[in-house]
């Protein structure tokens, strides 16, 4: 195989104008990635506004005033405008109010959508109200979703005392919904496997030990198929 580091163009044979021309492409690069980037970065904020919103229009049934005769029949209506359907409205809306009693909503807009996202349902899970520290934390803009998940592991209480190591945040997927009622049965059948868990589990609001446990049954399992293979 040939090395591809000898078949590199040498940086010497560009001519000035290719040079100038790689300049020019360099610039409307970073032109367009920091484009992206500032509609990532406002697209994160907008969504938990409209999250703050939605929890102010619900609580105070505001879609009375605009001739809607339910809150689901309003937010249909701007289902459009956000190209995002119900359900996804919907989880704004309890994101902020699982964590508007617990920070501002200066500070709710400076976390942004993704990690606001986690730290609620953190909150949910736990019952405990997160520190100033982690709230800091959530705002850094030099903290990323995966990272900021290690400082939610390790402060509400989603790590049993058993457990070591440092937080791996599993990416969601898609389902259809008989792929989701099959993935739910069979997590409910691996809490009974031996060793079975002390209760049977829903995956969503099992603690983060139970997941593990869970996990490595059926890593397990598949393994002692095609481990030998």
């Amino acid at each position: 195989m040939t090395d591809s580091l000898t078949t590199r163009p040498d940086v010497r044979n560009f001519t000035p104008e290719e040079k100038e021309a790689a300049a020019q492409t360099r610039s409307e690069l970073d032109k367009v990635l920091g484009s992206i980037e500032g509609q990532q970065k406002q697209l994160d904020t907008d969504f938990v506004k409209l999250g703050a919103l939605l929890t102010k229009i619900q609580e105070n049934a505001l879609w009375l005033l605009w001739e809607f005769k339910s809150y689901n029949k309003f937010l249909k209506s701007i289902e459009p405008k956000v190209m995002k359907g119900r359900t996804h409205l919907y989880a704004c809306s309890k994101i902020a109010a699982q964590l508007l009693p617990h920070m501002s909503e200066e500070e709710l807009l400076s976390t942004g959508i993704t990690k606001a996202s986690a730290l609620a349902a953190a909150v949910k899970q736990s019952g405990k109200r997160p520190s100033d520290e982690l709230i800091a934390k959530a705002k850094d803009p030099a903290i990323t979703a995966e990272k900021f998940d290690q400082f939610i592991g390790g402060e509400l209480g989603t790590r049993d005392d058993y457990e070591e190591g440092t937080w791996y945040a599993l990416q969601g997927v898609f389902f259809t919904e008989s792929e989701r009622e099959e993935f739910d049965r069979i997590i409910k059948l691996a809490c009974h496997v031996d060793p079975p868990l002390k209760q049977e589990v829903n995956w969503r609001e099992a603690t983060a030990g139970d997941r593990k446990t869970l996990l490595q049954k059926l890593m397990m399992e598949f393994y002692s198929t095609y481990g030998a293979e």
